[in-house]
């Protein structure tokens, strides 16, 4: 499924009010069945045209964790950052299977080590991981994935966070 965000043009991206406007786009979105892309935050003291320490986090609530390729469409990035942490919270286990995930740029991982949660983890616990691939940035332009290379039954939020550039 393709998602298309319809924000006004006179929207600036540094502006307090862009991010509680683009929540609302997506929330609309998926209201109409689009994928589950959750919440959008940034944060930090970045001001005008300046990033200075600003966050960027996006986030993926995945309610079928089968195994798959692109197990949610390509994410609109309203800002280039590089990640630092991706964090993982388990909302569903599967007792007999683990989780493991990949985040691709343009088909091609971000992590060093991926992301492997064990089966039988505790409900509601969050791993964090931050293995990620040398100089590894993502920009406006590129398109970012998530695979599920082995999972089951499990429910999840997927949060991947860093330095907007």
């Amino acid at each position: 499924m393709s998602a298309h965000i319809d924000l006004p043009s006179n929207l600036d991206p540094n502006s307090p009010d862009f991010i509680p406007t683009l929540n609302e786009a997506l929330r609309r979105l998926g209201d109409q069945g689009a994928p589950a892309v959750k919440n959008v935050r940034a944060s930090g003291s970045g001001s005008g045209g300046s990033t200075g320490s600003r966050r960027v986090a996006l986030g993926w609530d995945l309610q079928d964790c089968s195994v798959a390729d692109d197990a949610s469409d390509p994410l609109v990035l309203v800002s280039g950052f590089t990640p630092s942490a991706c964090r993982i919270r388990v909302k569903v286990v599967d007792a007999s299977n683990d989780l493991e995930l990949d985040i691709l740029r343009n088909g091609s991982s971000i992590f060093a080590t991926r992301p492997l949660v064990p089966a039988g983890t505790a409900g509601r616990d969050i791993h964090s991981f931050y293995d990620f691939a040398p100089g590894i940035t993502i920009s406006t332009s590129d398109d970012v994935t998530i695979d599920v290379l082995a999972g089951g039954s499990w429910q999840c939020r997927v949060v991947l966070s860093g330095s907007a550039l």
